[in-house]
């Protein structure tokens, strides 16, 4: 591993954001993707007991963050285009679930349970919270 060195004042800024203590964190690599910190009590760890010090990247999507309800909402609108509904015949029905129905209809592949979105959709069409599948 290289040599940390001490953050600009920028980079304690960034390192605050995401929760990490700038004085206690070195950089080791900055990128415009990513920084890469390593805690200075790992690397004391490293030098007396020999265990590796282990790193941190701290991603940087300043681009691609949604900075306010409507561009989430339009984010949301997008996804809903990319799972155009298609409505199963009832015999393809028989035997599903309501949440595998849902589904299969949208096209999802992944348990949209977990995704807030999707849950107030089912709610909108079903009247109930979803059960994981």
């Amino acid at each position: 591993m290289k040599n940390g060195k001490h953050p600009t004042l920028a980079q304690k800024k960034f390192m605050k954001s995401h929760g990490l203590d700038p004085e206690d964190h070195l950089v080791v690599k900055n990128t415009q993707e990513f920084l890469e910190v390593v805690s200075k009590t790992a690397l004391k760890k490293e030098k007396l007991q020999g265990i590796r010090a282990r790193t941190k990247k701290l991603y940087k999507y300043e681009e691609n963050k949604i900075e306010t309800v409507a561009d989430n909402q339009k984010a949301f609108a997008d996804t809903i285009k990319r799972h155009q509904y298609h409505p199963l015949s009832e015999t393809e029905k028989q035997g599903l679930t309501e949440e595998e129905i849902f589904r299969k209809e949208y096209g999802l592949y992944t348990d949209f349970v977990y995704h807030r979105k999707w849950v107030e959709k089912f709610k909108e069409i079903y009247g109930r919270e979803p059960k994981p599948l």
